[in-house]
């Protein structure tokens, strides 16, 4: 019996991205990416010290999610979604 393939690329369905995703998923990494390259936000990490959102002012606790602005601060997760 042989194994399953996709219709597509002929691969073995388990390994073509087409059908497990990941062709979708590079795609959705590539075009986040650009979006961070296009509004000048760093990407997202987690914070090792206290600082303080520089858009809202909230505290920002080590271990939280925050960016850097682009320009002179950090932003928490809620203000960091450009």
């Amino acid at each position: 019996m042989s194994a399953a393939r996709c219709d597509m690329t002929d691969l073995l369905v388990e390994s073509c991205g087409h059908c497990t995703g990941a062709e979708a998923r590079a795609r959705q990494a590539e075009a986040a990416a650009r979006h961070e390259e296009s509004t000048g936000l760093g990407p997202w990490f987690q914070a090792q010290y206290s600082d303080e959102c520089v858009a809202c002012g909230a505290d920002i606790v080590p271990g939280d999610t925050i960016r850097a602005n682009g320009r002179y601060g950090y932003l928490c997760e809620g203000c960091g979604t450009a």
